[in-house]
């Protein structure tokens, strides 16, 4: 059980990472892109050595769909969130010239 939860989780973020990545870039947002880029790295490694395990439990399996699930969820959630995380960082940004 505690592999599933590992594949959903890392798969998820990839996924996510992934959509906000193609929206960052397609919109011009050169340092979340940067960003975001860092965070897939580190993700795409722990992923790798997870997808084995769900390999070789096959794709008719808990393993498969947790796997494909999770990306359905990620991208659909990057769609949904990419906006208020711009907006953010736009505040973030302009935090210092408030003061």
């Amino acid at each position: 059980m505690n592999d599933l939860i590992l594949i959903f989780v890392s798969q998820f973020f990839l996924i996510f990472l992934m959509g906000l990545q193609s929206l960052n870039v397609k919109d011009g947002h050169t340092i979340l892109a940067g960003i975001v880029s860092a965070l897939l790295s580190l993700c795409g490694f722990y992923v790798t050595g997870l997808t084995a395990k769900a390999f070789d439990a096959g794709f008719i399996s808990w393993f498969g769909l947790s796997f494909t699930l999770a990306g359905t969820l990620g991208i659909m959630s990057a769609m949904k969130t990419h906006k208020y995380i711009v907006r953010f960082y736009d505040l973030l940004k302009d935090f210092p010239k408030i003061w």
